[in-house]
């Protein structure tokens, strides 16, 4: 669990992505506002683009976990 506090706390007041080395590889994205509660995770790749926005602070960390999750995959 603080782990997952530690990575929501990270990513909460800033903007973090990855883009791969290959054109195909999947760039994932981050970003929150403090004031509003919002947030928005955004996943793209080469076919297509999805994008993910809440404004309720208990989605956003879910989606920072399975952010932090992609990150760990995609890094491999």
């Amino acid at each position: 669990m603080k782990q997952h506090v530690d990575d929501f706390s990270r990513f909460y007041n800033g903007v973090s992505s990855l883009t791969g080395l290959n054109a195909g590889v999947v760039r994932v994205s981050f970003k929150y506002k403090h004031r509003e509660g919002s947030a928005r995770f955004k996943v793209t790749s080469v076919e297509k683009n999805v994008v993910r926005c809440t404004n309720k602070m208990a989605e956003a960390r879910a989606l920072v976990e399975l952010g932090s999750s992609l990150l760990l995959v995609i890094a491999r």
